[in-house]
């Protein structure tokens, strides 16, 4: 195991000064993996099973989630600028992007997706203001979900994005400029 060691450290002198090299603690813990595993595995569990006795301990349960959604791509209609329930402005915008893939036999696939982006707030009154059809913009947000019931009655979820910052990249070249 030692000479191992040594191979390790030897391989490392190729590696810049200012690189942290491998440390040998990888070749120390195989070496003791019979003794320790089972002490370092109780001490785990314990950890595991130890309560908090926080007041705030619902909150502290709960497993880590992210709801991110990060967009480039067109606008394909102006803003529509619309009114809450709660009398504030806010504006949807139909982006559309792109998936370019390849067939087995070489044709080029274009798939497009179109997404409702809503804005609110100070964003909502930039969108109004710069953001116009055929222009190009980055949105970032959220993902939501919005129960939609149809004139039949039939009821669906409708998925959008609420933006946390929109950019706006200027307006789309055509192909034959």
């Amino acid at each position: 195991m030692i000479r191992r060691g040594l191979t390790l450290l030897s391989a490392t002198r190729f590696i810049p000064r200012n690189a942290r090299p491998l440390s040998l603690s990888a070749v120390k813990l195989s070496e003791n993996v019979d003794n320790n595993f089972s002490e370092e595995k109780r001490d785990t569990f314990s950890i595991f099973k130890q309560q908090d006795h926080h007041s705030n301990n619902a909150v502290k349960n709960r497993a880590y989630s992210m709801n991110q959604v990060q967009l480039i791509g067109g606008v394909t209609q102006d803003p529509i600028t619309k009114i809450s329930a709660t009398s504030n402005e806010y504006c949807v915008l139909k982006v559309a992007t792109n998936i370019n893939y390849k067939k087995a036999n070489g044709e080029t696939v274009v798939y497009t997706d179109f997404h409702d982006v809503y804005v609110f707030r100070g964003s909502a009154s930039f969108v109004k203001n710069n953001v116009k059809k055929g222009h190009r913009v980055f949105v970032t947000g959220r993902l939501s979900y919005n129960q939609i019931s149809s004139p039949d009655g039939f009821k669906y979820d409708k998925a959008g994005i609420v933006a946390d910052t929109i950019q706006h990249f200027g307006v789309r070249l055509n192909k034959e400029n």
